[in-house]
């Protein structure tokens, strides 16, 4: 059986608490009102002149939080509404109507110098435990990931995970401590979020870089590192707010715990245990099993064929008694949307008939 976690998971929420009720967000939030809210076309294009953009503000906006724009530096150019009083207003009316766009320059953070602007997020730094980057990287292969660790990535991100070419990069450009964690984060990318699954291809982009973080900080935390610095301000950065940060780790509880405990089982064994997934429930995909010795249609529901059951007392025979069969029981059809916290609603058209039970595999 797996452990529960729920008591890391819940000094993740009281981390998160405590900095939401801080001066140290109440900076950050008054900074971050300054930064126009860019439409979806604006952030393309921003990207396609300067991928590695993260802070983005016209010239008087920088100048007002104390920076200056570098000489000779390029401005991107992003479209601006261009808004004129309307005819038939009345004169105290200052009711606008938008008449068209003009593209206007804005400047990147990376383009100007000054005070560094209040953040939540600091990296780690100082070593990791003996060893541990070596595990995570050995389970990080079992499910069929390569692990690159080019000396920086070129979006300027820690690390990042591509399903499709299974390969994770972990950028060296940061101390010891920063890389476990970003692997560990990459790795719940793995294991919850290939694009191709039912339940996770619609996910929105902030529920999956919460699960992923929160997958971290539980590992690291079970190992004996505290990475709250860096992964409460990121959680809450990604979700909006405390309150639906808070909202969102609660909905996604066993997700995380599942997924944490498939990695944790690593650190118990003298060889990654791939097939103490709980494949099922923590969403791993068909691909990412490739290289199992085992085969299994990871990410299916077996509804107690005969022929389908067997298969999964195969695995569990080869576990050697770290892996059993159990009858799990579902929510028919018509249960009410909850039930299936935290799939978006999206994936459900895609589940067949409504059934009493399946079997997964259980730790």
């Amino acid at each position: 059986m797996a452990r529960d976690y729920a008591e890391l998971l819940e000094s993740l929420s009281e981390g998160i608490a405590a900095l939401t009720t801080s001066e140290r967000w109440t900076q950050y939030l008054d900074v971050q009102s300054r930064f126009p809210r860019y439409s979806t076309n604006n952030v393309l294009l921003i990207q396609a002149q300067k991928p590695d953009a993260t802070r983005v503000a016209g010239y008087r906006a920088w100048q007002a939080l104390g920076h200056q724009v570098l000489a000779k530096e390029s401005a991107l150019r992003v479209f601006a509404p261009m808004k004129y009083q309307k005819p038939d207003a009345a004169k105290d009316d200052v009711a606008t109507e938008i008449r068209g766009f003009k593209l206007v320059p804005v400047f990147d953070v990376s383009q100007t110098t000054g005070p560094a602007l209040p953040d939540i997020v600091s990296k780690l730094d100082g070593r990791a435990p003996e060893g541990v980057f070596a595990k995570l990287t050995a389970f990080a292969e079992s499910l069929g990931f390569s692990v690159e660790r080019p000396s920086s990535l070129e979006s300027g991100a820690n690390g990042d995970t591509d399903h499709r070419e299974g390969r994770i990069r972990v950028a060296q450009n940061n101390a010891d401590a920063q890389q476990v964690k970003t692997l560990a984060h990459e790795i719940g990318h793995a294991l919850l979020h290939d694009p191709e699954g039912v339940a996770t291809r619609d996910m929105a982009r902030s529920l999956k870089e919460l699960e992923a973080e929160s997958v971290a900080y539980v590992t690291c935390r079970a190992l004996g590192m505290e990475t709250g610095e860096y992964s409460f301000g990121y959680v809450v950065g990604w979700s909006g707010g405390g309150e639906d940060a808070l909202k969102g780790i609660k909905a996604s509880t066993g997700r995380i715990q599942r997924a944490v405990a498939a990695v944790l089982k690593t650190f118990e064994a003298e060889e990654p245990v791939v097939e103490a997934v709980n494949v099922l429930s923590a969403g791993v995909s068909r691909e990412q099993w490739r290289d199992v010795e085992v085969v299994v249609d990871a990410g299916a529901q077996w509804r107690g064929y005969p022929r389908e059951l067997a298969r999964l007392y195969d695995v569990a025979d080869a576990s050697e008694g770290r892996v059993r069969v159990i009858p799990v029981e579902l929510p028919t059809r018509d249960a009410p949307l909850s039930t299936y916290e935290p799939s978006v609603a999206g994936g459900f058209d895609e589940v067949e008939a409504p059934i009493d039970a399946y079997y997964e595999l259980e730790i």
